[in-house]
């Protein structure tokens, strides 16, 4: 190798080199902006969200629910014994059923996002 091809090989991978540094630096300003771009995301949705549900939508300190939940059981069980022919054979038989019944009342309100607690 001639020095001329050594100069153009060095030049090509000094070239190479920059533009992994670049790549990594572009990779990680990326990797730091992700919070700021996923508030912003975040909060363009609820402003979305805000308009459509005109303030009413789902929100954790806002929304109060209230459940009631009534459940009745009724258990029965009879057995008897039925003789198959022949003396000593007999066959005993039980039966089971198990009823259940539940009502579940709920009752939900929302506070529009104006009059939401601050949580912050």
């Amino acid at each position: 190798m001639n020095r001329k091809d050594r100069l153009n090989m060095r030049n090509k991978a000094q070239a190479t080199v920059e533009y992994m540094v670049l790549f990594g630096v572009i990779v990680a300003a990326l990797v730091a902006m992700q919070v700021y771009l996923k508030r912003g995301i975040q909060g363009r949705l609820r402003g979305y969200t805000e308009q459509l549900s005109q303030g009413s939508a789902y929100s954790p300190g806002a929304t109060n629910s209230l459940s009631t939940i009534t459940k009745d059981e009724k258990d029965e069980m009879s057995s008897y014994t039925q003789k198959i022919v022949g003396p000593k054979n007999k066959l005993r038989i039980s039966e089971s059923s198990v009823q259940i019944n539940q009502t579940t009342n709920r009752l939900e309100t929302t506070l529009s996002f104006s009059d939401e607690p601050r949580r912050w």
